[in-house]
């Protein structure tokens, strides 16, 4: 985190501090808010004691989220803003050229006139529109539902149904009052089966521990199952892992549970952090053997990344969470890219499928959503009619056969953005 509170500090003071045009007692102070914006992790840490689980008040949270998300957006809009005062200033020196013959070069290295003018707007903007990602972000988990077909699903499990759950990332904000509220719209949805995909804590003193009880109340036919996340690791692995078998909610180790009465098999593989704090690595294969053919394999995986390999061993519906679904439109490509090109929504790997969900909750330190919604996914197994099965399509931008394909499953218009961390590998 300190080289990205780095480069943000060199670009705000590169981009905007230094080109204003005012007393240096307020350019000063211009540049200090630029450094309390760009180190804020490391200064949440100081005072926090760690700047993935601070132990500051609410409203501090929140405010200095507001504030990383403000300079984050008015990055982004500097660097179209910037672009297009350049074009424009190379339009009127290409103008000066055709009409003169002279060229003035250093007309193009001297900063436009609106330049201070643009930033202002830029950062209204940007506070406002940080304003409506964190509201978004913060509000209660829409249900999305999504139908899934194979034709090698066990008759059993036929119309059978699984609720997602991911991301909780229990902490300040993420609190037991909104736990219990997700896990009463869970109920509601009356699933067959629940399974959780980590991240579930950012932090393990009591009132965390007790916001994790709150999963207690669900309430599905067949049992829930989970996996760990890599914000465990960084919370307290141990106490955490401990915690949930004391509540009784099974955690799956790279090992499988077999559901006798619907021939199903939910694995669970650890997150690849685990190998960095000397916890047991991730084993996919020893999480997929399983002594029966016929058995239909749900892999949950906190992280989409490989998922090939996955389908490869044998899963035959893999659920992951982790990307948060990219936050905001734009940044979701990177967030893809670091994730095998995964980022939300439906895809087909091989004869695997694989759903990315959006996450229930946020973490607090980038708690904002534009272009996608906080989720918990319901997804319904289903057996091909016959003569019939999955409708499957190739998104325009893929070009490779390597690049996964989308499903687009029988409710999936609902969902914002199909294709859409920590986050990041954080």
């Amino acid at each position: 985190m300190i080289f990205i509170g780095i480069f943000i500090f060199a670009f705000l003071m590169w981009r905007a501090v230094l080109p204003l045009k005012c007393r240096p007692a307020l350019k000063a102070a211009a540049g200090a808010a630029a450094f309390i914006a760009a180190f804020k992790f490391k200064i949440i840490q100081i005072f926090g004691g760690h700047y993935f689980a601070p132990d500051l008040p609410r409203e501090v949270i929140l405010l200095s989220a507001w504030v990383f998300v403000t300079v984050f957006i008015f990055m982004f809009l500097m660097v179209i803003g910037d672009t297009f005062l350049f074009g424009v200033t190379c339009g009127e020196a290409l103008h000066t050229l055709l009409k003169t013959k002279k060229c003035d070069a250093k007309k193009l290295l001297r900063q436009h006139p609106l330049l201070n003018k643009v930033h202002a707007a830029e950062l209204a903007a940007a506070a406002v529109v940080a304003v409506f990602g964190m509201v978004n972000g913060l509000a209660l988990p829409q249900v999305r539902h999504l139908t899934v077909t194979s034709p090698d699903l066990p008759p059993e499990a036929d119309g059978k149904t699984v609720a997602v759950l991911t991301d909780l990332h229990v902490d300040n904000i993420n609190d037991r009052k909104k736990m219990e509220k997700i896990v009463q719209l869970t109920n509601e949805l009356h699933p067959d089966i629940v399974c959780l995909l980590g991240d579930f804590s950012d932090g393990v003193k009591k009132r965390h521990l007790d916001a994790l009880e709150a999963l207690t109340e669900l309430r599905p036919k067949y049992g829930v199952y989970g996996v760990v996340g890599n914000h465990e690791y960084y919370s307290g692995y141990r106490i955490l892992t401990d915690h949930f078998a004391a509540l009784g909610i099974p955690l799956l180790f790279n090992e499988n549970r077999l559901i006798p009465r619907l021939k199903l098999r939910i694995c669970g593989v650890t997150d690849s952090q685990a190998a960095r704090f000397n916890e047991t690595p991730s084993d996919p294969e020893k999480a997929l053997a399983c002594p029966e053919k016929d058995s239909w394999k749900i892999l949950l995986c906190h992280r989409p990344r490989g998922a090939r390999e996955h389908a490869a061993l044998g899963a035959d519906l893999q659920l992951s969470g982790h990307t948060h679904g990219g936050m905001v439109i734009g940044f979701d490509r990177i967030v893809a890219a670091l994730n095998d090109g995964f980022v939300r929504g439906s895809y087909k790997v091989g004869d695997m499928h694989l759903e990315v969900s959006s996450g229930t909750c946020l973490w607090n330190g980038f708690p904002v959503r534009i272009g996608c919604r906080s989720e918990i996914l319901l997804i319904t197994l289903k057996r091909p009619a016959a003569g019939t099965g999955p409708r499957i399509s190739t998104p325009p931008s893929s070009s490779s056969s390597d690049s996964p394909e989308i499903i687009r499953g029988e409710q999936e218009a609902d969902v914002l953005c199909r294709d859409l961390p920590s986050l990041l590998n954080a």
